[in-house]
């Protein structure tokens, strides 16, 4: 990554729409989830608010192109905090830039320092581009299955 191109920081308010729309199109690849800006909108802003979680963004010319959303919460498999990872994406026209990469070892390095012993994500199995990428990447899968229920 080049340093005088692209830089990773963490999100603001004034980010807030157009990580939104990063999220809808993250979304319109999973068949779980669908695209609703004010859910989103008010996700991030909980995210932003919360001090056990961070925002990261990679910007180019000061305009976000990419985002990963990290929180931390308690594992009692390993005795101590996980990272839990959501809202991986980078723009069309920076991916292949190993910016994905650089963004999830910025969140790594995050969650190391606040004393985090894991990092998982969850990743639809019909995102052939992304399973890759994480395969690439070194990241695990494990025996589990993500379930869910609406309350």
């Amino acid at each position: 990554m080049a340093k005088d191109e692209y830089s990773i920081n963490l999100a603001a308010a004034a980010d807030i729409e157009a990580l939104a729309d990063m999220i809808a199109i993250i979304f319109s690849l999973e068949k779980d989830f669908h695209a609703d800006r004010q859910k989103q909108i008010a996700g991030l802003n909980l995210l932003l608010a919360d001090s056990r979680s961070r925002v990261f963004v990679i910007r180019r010319n000061n305009l976000p192109v990419g985002m990963c959303s990290a929180q931390l919460v308690i594992s009692t498999a390993e005795g101590g905090y996980k990272a839990l990872i959501e809202d991986v994406v980078i723009l069309p026209g920076h991916q292949g830039k190993q910016l994905g990469s650089t963004l999830l070892s910025a969140v790594g390095s995050w969650a190391e320092t606040v004393g985090a012993k894991r990092l998982d994500l969850a990743a639809d199995i019909g995102n052939a581009g992304a399973l890759a990428f994480y395969h690439k990447t070194n990241w695990q899968k494990t025996n589990l299955i993500m379930l869910q229920k609406k309350i």
